[in-house]
């Protein structure tokens, strides 16, 4: 089997960015030229572990964007969770299922015969595919397959629905994480016990799950039972609201690692996808895009331009 090679660049608008960076936050864009960076901080998980780049390095705060790798376990849950920007997550291995769930969206499935559910971003998800998580969204993500699910996550913490600074804060719905100690944690730890159930309508023992007390195993779980979800044919939807025929309908999820949409293809050599928000109207929620390059090391002479 001929050997390969895939890169994936992230890549930000930088003509309205720069300008914009430039009025609303000091950032530093001093450096010559880019250096491959590795992880600075590991946080581990009973399903899994947390990788975070250093934010604070002068060419992610030149482009305004923080990055993090999960790295989840066969049957592991990373816990739903809520970021203050827009994201862009790139499965680099495995298989899942995945559920963001957009402020204003109906709860509920519709059946459709040729796209599937257009509401409850309910996903499964493989190696090659790229996710948009819009703000204001929550997440969580189910590792079904046989080995480790790897996902590398960009965040845009310039994006202007990001109004504070250029800092990322993550919280949980559920759960004890212990990622970033004073800044990221259950939204529901600092309530009365009492009231996350009456709020939920829950007894006080799933509020206390709810909240995590006691809870040692971080922001991944394991799922000891298989985990059930809904599908697009076990429910009909109701009435729909303002919102459906908007972001209640765009596609979240693409797969990029196939060539049938490739901007530049040749079976010798491999091919090159570019992703926007001419080709993934979802990129509209961020100032990001992504190209794809998919190399293929069998034959002296191919390129691919």
């Amino acid at each position: 089997m001929a050997n390969s090679l895939r890169l994936a660049f992230l890549v930000l608008f930088q003509s309205s960015l720069a300008l914009s960076l430039a009025h609303r936050y000091p950032t530093k864009c001093s450096f010559d030229k880019l250096v491959a960076l590795e992880p600075t901080k590991r946080v581990e998980s009973e399903g899994g572990f947390t990788e975070y780049w250093d934010s604070k390095n002068d060419q992610f705060q030149c482009v305004g964007v923080s990055a993090l790798r999960y790295s989840i376990k066969p049957k592991g849950l990373l816990l739903p969770h809520y970021i203050n920007a827009p994201r862009l997550q790139y499965v680099l291995q495995g298989t899942g299922i995945l559920e963001t769930v957009v402020p204003g969206c109906p709860e509920t499935f519709r059946e459709q015969t040729r796209h599937g559910d257009q509401h409850q971003k309910i996903h499964a998800t493989r190696e090659g595919d790229v996710i948009v998580v819009p703000t204001g969204s929550a997440q969580w993500i189910y590792n079904s397959g046989e080995t480790d699910m790897v996902i590398f996550s960009v965040i845009d913490s310039a994006n202007e629905d990001n109004q504070l600074d250029l800092k990322v804060r993550k919280f949980f719905l559920g759960g004890k994480p212990q990622e970033e100690k004073g800044e990221e944690g259950n939204m529901f730890s600092g309530l009365e016990l009492k009231t996350v159930a009456e709020s939920l309508d829950i007894d006080m023992g799933i509020a206390g799950k709810v909240q995590g007390v006691d809870d040692p195993r971080g922001s991944m779980i394991i799922v000891e039972d298989e985990l059930e979800t809904l599908s697009p044919a076990v429910e009909e939807s109701g009435n729909g609201n303002g919102l459906i025929e908007t972001v209640c309908t765009l596609r979240l999820v693409h797969q990029l690692a196939e060539s049938t949409d490739a901007d530049k293809y040749n079976p010798r050599a491999g091919f090159l996808t570019a992703l926007t928000p001419l080709t993934f109207p979802s990129f509209n929620m961020s100032n990001l895009a992504l190209i794809d390059v998919f190399s293929t090391e069998c034959c002296d002479g191919a390129t691919l331009h």
